[in-house]
């Protein structure tokens, strides 16, 4: 396969997205690798446990209520946070088992979901606990860095309190150098999660390779050719800018045209059952929750078609631009011509016994 630069990349990759998911054009099987895009992309955001505590002290404090109400109303809060937390959980590993399929999909342009959950469970496991190691270490440098960033403002806030108030403007000059800092080391960190989902899991997915040598392979990509990974990081920081736009603007437009035909048909029940009486008010309000789910569904169906084909194409970008540097990637991205067939070489003849000598007469 070709080795392309960052620039070079975007062409081939967008004709593979364009191949795997209109050509054909099937709605179905359009929808379901969306689909599956969109779960996929839910494994990039982190799961947390709400505070039941909390929960509790804001509702008492709204609404004082008698000690036993209170401790039912924190228990409810207490499973509401772990049921929360449970999906959270299982969307993650749903969301990173995802991950290969897309993978796959891109690489070998199939669509046969199944085989390919199927066969990366192994692999799964240990793309998660590299994620895990890397949001957790990234959680405890980042509030060792807020508190050594924000300290001096807490140095300046406890002087006030016997000096005298803190001056607006010495709030904002001690909390801008922090704040960019912040978002500095967001942006770091986002970076290095892209690098992973994008070059630590091929290794993983077609060698079964441990977190090590996955990482490794990275290192060893940014070490070889750091201005060309500096670029590719750029292309896919601007290009997302541009394509995330359209696909919100491409959702959103649809949304609101397909909005009408359920606004028209509810505002038509609204008018007929209005007057209808009590059964006409029940079925009113049962026709509102079912119309209300039916556009949930529809909602999440554009999203997954709008968002799933930008996914598509930056699991294609990343593809084909590593495929040249890793030739297991791109034999299967590109496979080679099959080998001329060489044509057995003719049985060479029999020996025969040497002639008599003519004798003198």
């Amino acid at each position: 396969m070709n080795v392309y630069s960052a620039a070079e990349a975007i062409g081939p990759a967008w004709e593979r997205t364009r191949s795997i998911l209109l050509e054909p054009f099937e709605g179905r099987r359009y929808l379901k690798l969306t689909f599956v895009a969109m779960l996929a992309a839910l494994s990039t955001s982190g799961f947390s446990l709400p505070n039941p505590a909390r929960i509790g002290l804001a509702i008492n404090q709204r609404h004082p209520l008698p000690p036993g109400v209170a401790a039912v109303l924190v228990g409810l809060a207490i499973l509401f946070a772990v049921g929360i937390f449970v999906i959270g959980l299982v969307l993650f590993y749903i969301g990173s088992r995802f991950q290969f399929v897309v993978f796959e999909v891109v690489a070998t342009e199939g669509s046969a979901i199944g085989p390919m959950w199927r066969k990366y469970g192994r692999q799964t496991w240990r793309w998660i606990w590299l994620k895990v190691l890397l949001f957790v270490g990234a959680g405890l440098v980042g509030i060792v860095l807020a508190l050594m960033a924000f300290m001096p403002l807490f140095r300046q806030i406890a002087r006030s309190r016997t000096a005298g108030a803190l001056p607006p403007g010495a709030v904002l000059h001690h909390l801008f150098g922090p704040l960019l800092l912040v978002m500095f080391f967001v942006l770091v960190v986002a970076v290095i999660y892209l690098l992973l989902w994008d070059f630590a899991l091929p290794p993983m997915a077609l060698e079964d390779a441990g977190m090590g040598t996955a990482i490794g392979r990275v290192a060893e990509l940014i070490r070889n050719e750091p201005g060309e990974m500096f670029l590719y990081l750029l292309v896919r920081f601007l290009l997302g800018i541009v394509f995330g736009m359209a696909a919100m603007l491409v959702y959103g437009i649809a949304m609101l045209i397909s909005l009408l035909p359920f606004g028209i048909v509810g505002g038509a029940l609204y008018l007929a059952l209005r007057n209808a009486g009590m059964a006409g008010h029940l079925l009113l309000i049962s026709a509102a929750i079912v119309g209300a789910l039916l556009v949930l569904v529809w909602n999440v169906c554009l999203y997954a078609a709008a968002v799933g084909y930008v996914i598509y194409f930056w699991q294609a970008y990343a593809l084909v631009f590593y495929g040249g540097r890793y030739p297991l990637l791109g034999n299967l991205l590109e496979p080679p011509p099959p080998a001329p067939a060489v044509a057995p070489e003719p049985p060479s003849p029999p020996d025969l016994p040497p002639l008599p000598e003519a004798g003198l007469s």
